[in-house]
């Protein structure tokens, strides 16, 4: 049946007139390529050239979404054969390339979707640590497109943040892949002090020594406060961007922020550099200028996550009851959680709350606004935008990771030391967070084990 598929998709794929078949043609393409058991057919490899000139010729911009799922899939699936693949690699930049900074029209979505690739490239290159370096010869040019995707008009002209949010995680990507190459790439394009001051600009909601929801935390409990949507636009930026960050973006930050502090700190307390005077400068300018915004905002990121994942352990920890009793699910579908105890997960303790700039000290505010509803009942359980992503990062521990580099960095030079202690948190919590992200993903695996044994039971059952 496989090669008829392949043969009916080729056919859609080759005929522009058949574009009212392509997205189902697509999702067929999906499949195969996911449930391939053993290897990827030689025929869906021949078939990207299909997908690479749709997306030239105009015709699979709209369906971009689609595209990516299958190239994330392959790069997934077979990550040797396509990072290592010169003329597939070379396609892939140029349709990421034309997503960006070709000036289409198309939805939002699609162009995110050029980001989520050049992310899902970054993730399986760093995951495979047999081969290290599949992509430092490929990683300039990226940097590079998403500098230019930062200043591309397109950009400049939404007003909807998430596509800015996506290009700035992709770069975040590139840090953790290689700190080293992405900071060049930057310092060689002379766009490192623009980068860095329009990044923590970007999430300055997310750091409490920048954030414009300060004025509302501190005024929350007050019986009326004026509605900040409406009479501060800074703040109702800010507030978006952070509404608009999820685990997966929270997790990218962490990792790529952390990667880079790491490479950063090597310069500290001067020296003569042996790759350039121009390089150390610039490390030792973000030392000076950044590090303590990114210290914040990688903390942040590690609290938000630690309530949200709280949270889910509670229901996986239920749902993981249910499958191995046999329980009935739909008998209790609640989740007896109060309101106000969810408005302090994201906390590891008292004081987080007002330290961190959240959505949820934001919406406290402006609870009265018809369209807030109730989107703290959801806080930890709605569906999260990586949710359905997978790939080697799930396995690694965010906050191990931070406080690998923070042991290290706390017995480097003293002066950046102290003014960085300031705002660092007490030990305690942050061993809580991070046995809360282990124990997340711990739960993730036993409950998706669960539940491929339970569709297992079922289907003999079925079969009497």
């Amino acid at each position: 049946m496989r090669p008829d598929m392949l043969r009916l998709i080729r056919a859609i794929l080759q005929h522009s007139e058949c574009y009212n078949f392509m997205e189902k043609a697509l999702l067929i393409f999906l499949h195969v390529v996911r449930f391939s058991e053993d290897a990827i057919p030689p025929e869906c490899w021949e078939m990207l050239s299909l997908l690479f000139q749709s997306v030239d010729s105009g015709v699979g911009v709209d369906f971009f979404v689609n595209i990516e799922e299958v190239l994330d899939n392959l790069v997934s699936g077979a990550t040797l054969e396509f990072l290592t693949n010169g003329p597939i690699m070379e396609a892939t930049f140029l349709a990421c390339q034309k997503m960006l900074i070709g000036g289409v029209v198309c939805v939002p979505e699609c162009k995110i979707a050029a980001a989520q690739m050049i992310e899902a490239l970054f993730h399986q290159a760093k995951g495979c640590t047999a081969h290290p370096g599949l992509l430092d010869a490929h990683l300039p040019h990226f940097v590079d497109l998403l500098l230019q995707s930062l200043v591309h008009s397109d950009l400049q002209e939404t007003l909807d943040p998430q596509l800015r949010i996506w290009i700035v995680a992709a770069m975040m990507d590139c840090f953790y892949y290689n700190p080293r190459l992405a900071f060049e790439a930057l310092v060689r394009a002379n766009a490192h002090e623009a980068f860095f001051r329009g990044f923590f600009y970007l999430f300055r909601g997310c750091i409490p020594e920048l954030s414009p929801l300060a004025p509302f935390q501190a005024a929350r409990g007050t019986k009326k406060v004026a509605k900040p949507r409406k009479v501060y636009p800074d703040a109702t930026e800010a507030a978006e961007v952070v509404e608009l960050l999820s685990i997966l973006t929270r997790k990218v930050l962490i990792l790529g922020l952390t990667s880079l502090m790491g490479f950063v700190g090597g310069y500290a307390g001067g020296g003569a550099p042996p790759d350039g005077e121009g390089l150390a400068l610039a490390a030792r300018v973000f030392l000076e200028q950044h590090l303590l915004k990114a210290v914040g905002l990688a903390q942040y990121c590690i609290f938000r996550n630690q309530g949200i994942y709280t949270k889910r352990c509670q229901v996986s920890e239920r749902n993981l009851h249910d499958i191995r009793t046999g329980a009935d699910p739909k008998k209790d579908d609640d989740v007896d959680v109060d309101d106000d105890d969810l408005l302090d997960l994201n906390a590891a303790s008292d004081d987080d709350e007002d330290d961190e700039g959240g959505m949820d000290d934001f919406q406290a505010i402006d609870d009265n606004d018809e369209d807030d509803d109730d989107d703290d009942d959801d806080f930890g359980v709605s569906v999260d935008e990586g949710d359905d992503y997978e790939s080697p990062i799930d396995e690694i521990n965010e906050v191990q990771f931070f406080l690998q580099w923070l042991g290290h960095f706390l017995h480097q030079d003293v002066a950046l030391r102290a003014s960085v202690l300031p705002i660092l948190k007490a030990e305690n919590e942050y061993t809580n967070a991070e046995q809360t992200a282990q124990r997340y993903r711990q739960l993730c695996k036993e409950l998706d084990a669960a539940m491929r044994e339970d569709i297992q039971r079922r289907q003999r059952q079925a079969a009497g």
